[in-house]
C-alpha cells in the first residue's frame, strides 16, 4: 500500500502543499519490457522518418517560394491559422450540407413511411444551411 508523507508546509494553501507517496512497487515482465523497447525502437525509427520529410518539405518550400523567409515567425503562424481555419471551415460547409441533405431525405422517408402505413412520424424541420457566397479576398500590403 502507497505512503504519504507531506514534504513542504510553506505555502499558504494545504492544495499547494507537496506530498511525497512512497512504498509501492511495480510488476512486470521481462516479454512487456521488451515490447515496450521495441515500441520504442519502432517509434525513434518512425519519427526519424517523418522528421527527414520535414526537413525536405523546408528545404523544398523555401527552393521553390523563398518569399517565405521574407515572414517573420509570427506572421508565418498567423498566415498557417488563418489557411487552416479557411480549409477546416470548408470542410465544416461541406459536411453540414451532407448533414442537412440527410436530414431532408430522412423527412421525405417518414412523411412516405406515414403516407403508406398510417403511422404518425415525426419531421425534423431544419432549412438547408446557405453556403455563403465566395468573397474576393484582398491583399493587404
Amino acid at each position: 500500500m502507497a505512503k504519504f508523507k507531506v514534504i513542504d508546509r510553506k505555502p499558504k494553501e494545504k492544495l499547494d502543499y507537496v506530498i511525497k507517496k512512497t512504498g509501492f512497487s511495480v510488476e512486470f515482465t521481462l516479454r512487456e519490457m521488451h515490447t515496450d523497447m521495441e515500441y520504442n525502437k519502432r517509434m525513434v525509427k518512425e519519427l526519424e522518418g517523418k522528421l527527414q520529410i520535414e526537413n525536405a518539405t523546408i528545404e523544398n518550400i523555401k527552393s521553390n517560394h523563398p518569399f517565405v523567409l521574407d515572414f517573420d515567425d509570427e506572421k508565418l503562424a498567423a498566415i498557417y491559422l488563418y489557411f487552416k481555419s479557411k480549409c477546416e471551415a470548408h470542410a465544416i460547409e461541406n459536411r453540414l450540407l451532407d448533414f442537412e441533405i440527410a436530414i431532408k431525405d430522412g423527412n421525405r422517408e417518414l412523411g412516405e413511411i406515414a403516407r403508406q402505413t398510417g403511422l404518425s412520424s415525426i419531421v425534423i424541420e431544419r432549412k438547408p444551411a446557405q453556403k455563403p457566397e465566395e468573397k474576393q479576398e484582398t491583399k493587404k500590403e
